[in-house]
């Protein structure tokens, strides 16, 4: 049987694959970070600085600059560690949306994609 290698993947583990594609190739672009991650970076240093008082007082909402500074101990810098946070969060969204799609549609994505041409 030759079937369309296409039809073989799961629509959801392709697209946590091509979330984290798209991701590492935008984060590899010389982009500046936006003023939160500034912010958060701060906390996460301030955290592994002085503890987790003096973070909350930097930053009342630290939560996610203490996870930040927790997974920048396996050795990455405090920016690498956001990055990778981030990557791997937004694959998880792009994996529940496309199940989200699959219990609305009825039906497999990939055989709605094929019916509709796409593949």
């Amino acid at each position: 049987m030759n079937k369309n290698i296409l039809q073989e993947i799961d629509i959801r583990i392709a697209a946590v694959g091509l979330s984290l594609l798209v991701s590492f190739f935008t984060s590899s672009l010389t982009i500046l970070p936006n003023d939160d991650a500034y912010t958060y970076v701060r906390t996460a240093e301030i955290f592994l600085n002085e503890g987790i008082n003096a973070a909350i007082q930097h930053y009342t909402w630290a939560g996610y600059s203490l996870l930040i500074a927790l997974i920048s101990k396996l050795g990455l810098d405090l920016f690498n560690a956001a990055y990778l946070i981030k990557y791997f969060t937004k694959s998880r969204v792009n994996k529940n949306l496309f199940a989200d799609l699959e219990k609305i549609i009825g039906s497999d994505l990939r055989l709605f994609f094929y019916n509709q041409g796409y593949m």
